[in-house]
């Protein structure tokens, strides 16, 4: 039998099994993995979404009980073709139907079921319904949209308004001349006219893929600088608010065409919580704003002339805590999400008193969150990674939170892009665009992009691998090819049958640095992905806190995100104080190269100066007995060995046996025993016996 000492540590150690720490149970946490390989795994069952995780930056707040709906959340897009040339100017025409493409496939990666989408045109031209249709068209036939018709639907006012060239055009909604058309429920001012017109023909081109109607937004905080007319910012007054809902809620479901027929939903103005910059308490405050609208002439007499109905299907509100007039010192991105989440809580039970207070049901006022959003910029962090992650953990916290409440219709996240050049500080969305130009694709998938699809119960998907099984292991048999220590042992992933090029996996083990690990994906089975040579890389062992390591995967060109953090499962430092492969594990001899790690404890060598650590084999067979196995002739300096466990607890060596010298082997059990023996070990086999049984340890094996 011949004997192989490999004096690295890319041969060392073994098996542990993950589940990503915040994912959905997934599959396979047996242990099992493609092919017909055998190892020995410790399984770690897969912490319920609603576990505490330890992730990158500050990843730290408890998470939700439970994933948010698919069907009760959505996300916020753009038409690369509307009519605001400032969206991208530079952009080509080749190069908008690119972006155009690539956020359909990525809206169908995150199973978005419903987008929302502001629809503009310019002053009292008809909506060009191609170039929105040139979206809609493309989308799955299962996506719904929530049609945002802002003051953008008439862009630059009407002519022949009445109002002050100098005044922003938004004042013509209120301020325009009075016209004869829509006569129900108070006056109709041309703007009125001209919005509830092209509305109304929006509903009536694409009922169909439409779920709602959002009426303005944020008509509550308008940021626009106060004029000699309208001193101070700029606020929908409530009543000519009420008057515009009302009147297109009568001509879109009750009256004429009925384009809303009994489907297409009538959502109040996304409202702003308004409580920022000294506007608690002013008209811009929600709750003011909120219980004007309801007591304002124009609703009252809409529901005098509907048996007490009210004009609209539900409540559109924007939970930026950031406005809510909370104590947030450190500013609402750096504060911890449970405590933004009780601020908003409280916000929406303001919103619902006020609701109960004027006799609108639950029923008929659900809350539609048409923008809960997270600026990534605005974490206090110059870590890019950090500040990512803190939007992420918004979005799984507070997010998915929010949509499974039950009195949300939806919850829609804001947004799938970031700021272009021009808005370089916007950083709401869940993907990146090279320069921030989005003629740049593919994008680069932010870890928000991949924490919008594991929040809402999606265990995986084609950026966003949360692997079936994340092993660390050593493998004792492998068909596919002889062991060898340049590629053991490895960090094994089940990528649920997606194939990338490569990956990567980063492992920090103690406060030291950590160490980044690149690693190939089987051209030939796509569930698998293992390191490269993991040489001179300290092996985890129980004293090392923390011990843990992250993967994320790559699809040329751009990297995915990183995954949470996972624990490793240090089998080197137990009580026993030794490792090797688990007794009563199966190992083929007789065909396979053989291979594993055993370790000694430093302590354990300085407790017996010149002792000999020995590794001694026995076969049950008649007439058998012990065979050395392993000896050193000397042991490594203490310290300064790269076999050493990063905290220099533990000496870690491999011990190889090659299948010509074990043909002889019949079936088990075989014996290994390690331990610590007098020096006089070296020479003379029979005295090899422990000097403290306490310091031994035996393996039995089964072999095939």
């Amino acid at each position: 039998m011949s004997t192989t000492i490999i004096g690295r540590v890319g041969a060392m150690l073994a098996a542990l099994t993950v589940i990503a720490a915040g994912a959905a149970p997934a599959a396979a946490q047996d242990g099992s993995v493609t092919g017909s390989r055998t190892a020995e795994v410790a399984a770690i069952a897969a912490p319920p979404i609603g576990a505490a995780r330890t992730a990158p930056g500050q990843r730290t707040a408890a998470a939700v009980t439970a994933a948010a709906s698919i069907a009760k959340t959505g996300l916020a897009v753009m038409s690369p073709w509307h009519i605001r040339p400032a969206i991208e100017p530079s952009m080509t025409d080749a190069q908008r139907v690119a972006f155009e493409d690539q956020m359909i496939r990525d809206l169908v990666e995150a199973q978005v079921k419903l987008v929302r989408l502001e629809i503009a045109a310019s002053g009292e031209s008809a909506v060009d319904l191609a170039l929105y249709r040139r979206l809609l068209d493309k989308l799955p036939a299962d996506v719904k949209v929530i049609a945002v018709l802002n003051f953008a639907l008439v862009e630059g006012g009407v002519t022949g308004s009445g109002v002050p060239a100098g005044e922003p055009y938004l004042y013509q909604l209120q301020d325009s001349v009075a016209v004869s058309q829509y006569p129900e429920y108070g006056t109709t001012t041309k703007f009125m006219k001209v919005w509830i017109d092209k509305a109304l023909a929006v509903v009536g081109a694409f009922t169909s893929r439409l779920a709602a109607v959002e009426v303005l937004n944020e008509a509550n905080k308008l940021y626009h600088p106060g004029t000699a007319a309208h001193p101070g910012p700029y606020v929908a007054p409530p009543d000519a608010y009420g008057r515009l809902i009302s009147k297109f809620f009568r001509y879109c479901r009750l009256a004429g065409s009925k384009p809303c027929g009994t489907t297409v939903k009538v959502i109040t103005h996304g409202m702003h919580p308004a409580m920022d910059g000294g506007d608690s308490g002013t008209a811009n405050d929600d709750t003011v704003h909120l219980k004007a609208l309801l007591k304002s002439a124009s609703v009252a007499a809409f529901r005098a002339a509907n048996a007490g109905a009210w004009p609209f299907d539900g409540i559109g509100y924007h939970p930026y805590p950031f406005a809510m007039g909370l104590s947030l010192p450190g500013g609402y991105a750096n504060t911890a999400t449970s405590t933004l989440l009780t601020g908003i809580t409280g916000r929406l039970a303001a919103l619902r008193t006020v609701l109960t207070g004027e006799g609108v049901p639950q029923a008929a006022s659900p809350f539609w969150l048409t923008e809960v959003g997270f600026n990534s910029n605005d974490v206090t962090s110059t870590v890019l990674e950090t500040k990512e992650a803190k939007q992420g953990l918004y979005i799984r916290d507070v997010f998915s939170a929010l949509a499974n409440r039950a009195d949300v219709a939806q919850a829609i996240y804001y947004r799938y892009h970031e700021g272009n050049a021009a808005a370089g500080a916007e950083n709401w969305g869940l993907v990146a665009h090279t320069g921030r130009f989005y003629g740049t694709l593919p994008p680069r998938y932010k870890r928000a992009f991949c924490d919008f699809v594991w929040a809402r119960g999606i265990v995986a998907s084609e950026h966003c691998i949360v692997p079936k099984q994340v092993s660390y292991r050593y493998h004792f048999n492998n068909i596919m090819y002889p062991v060898s220590y340049y590629h053991m042992p490895q960090f094994i992933v089940d990528a649920g049958g997606i194939a990338f090029p490569f990956w990567q996996v980063e492992q920090q083990l103690g406060a030291g640095p950590t160490k980044l690990i690149s690693g190939d994906c089987s051209a030939f089975d796509p569930n698998v992905c293992s390191t490269l040579d993991y040489g001179n890389t300290s092996a985890p062992s129980t004293i090392d806190t923390p011990a843990r390591f992250r993967v994320r995967f790559s699809g040329y060109p751009n990297l995915g995100p990183w995954s949470d953090w996972m624990p490793f499962t240090p089998l080197i430092g137990t009580a026993a104080g030794v490792y090797g492969p688990p007794s009563g594990a199966t190992l083929d001899f007789k065909a396979q190269y053989v291979s594993f790690p055993v370790a000694v404890p430093v302590q354990w060598l300085l407790n017996h100066p010149g002792a000999q650590p020995y590794l001694r084999f026995h076969e049950t067979l008649p007439g058998g007995g012990w065979t050395r196995l392993f000896q050193l002739p000397t042991m490594p300096t203490i310290p300064g060995s790269t076999q050493v466990t990063s905290n220099g607890a533990l000496y870690v060596f491999n011990v190889s046996i090659t299948s010509s010298s074990s043909r002889s082997f019949v079936a088990g059990p075989v014996e290994f025993r390690f331990g610590i023996a007098p020096i006089a070990c070296k020479t003379d086999l029979s005295q090899c016996n422990p000097i403290n049984a306490a310091e031994s340890f035996t393996f039995a094996f089964n072999h095939s």
